[in-house]
């Protein structure tokens, strides 16, 4: 099976389509200790920004306290900086209905 064939993972978080492979980090400096997450896996480009602006936004400002995060905090902005670019590439994901098609109609009234 070609790439071009292979069907497109659904999103991690939401279960929808189409997504971008990327992964995001955040970086919290403790003085002597620190935190590092990594989310990975297909995103789509909804959660995929909404994960890239809470974990870069929390890299920014809390990244920096530290020796070793004096370094890491900038490989880390340019890490998300790389998936930012991969999200943007990836298409809008359609709307879900609020109502699904489903649902009993209600009765017309008899005259």
């Amino acid at each position: 099976m070609s790439p071009e064939n292979t069907p497109q993972a659904s999103c991690r978080l939401c279960q929808r389509g189409p997504t971008a492979v990327a992964t995001l980090h955040q970086h919290r400096g403790r003085g002597l200790t620190l935190r590092h997450l990594v989310l990975r896996g297909p995103l789509c480009r909804e959660c995929g920004l909404v994960a890239w602006r809470h974990m870069t936004l929390d890299t920014a400002l809390l990244g920096w306290w530290g020796l070793v995060s004096l370094v890491a905090t900038p490989v880390t902005l340019v890490l998300n900086s790389i998936a930012l670019v991969k999200l943007l590439r990836t298409p809008v994901t359609p709307a879900v209905p609020v109502f699904p098609g489903s649902w009993p109609q209600p009765a017309s009234p008899t005259v």
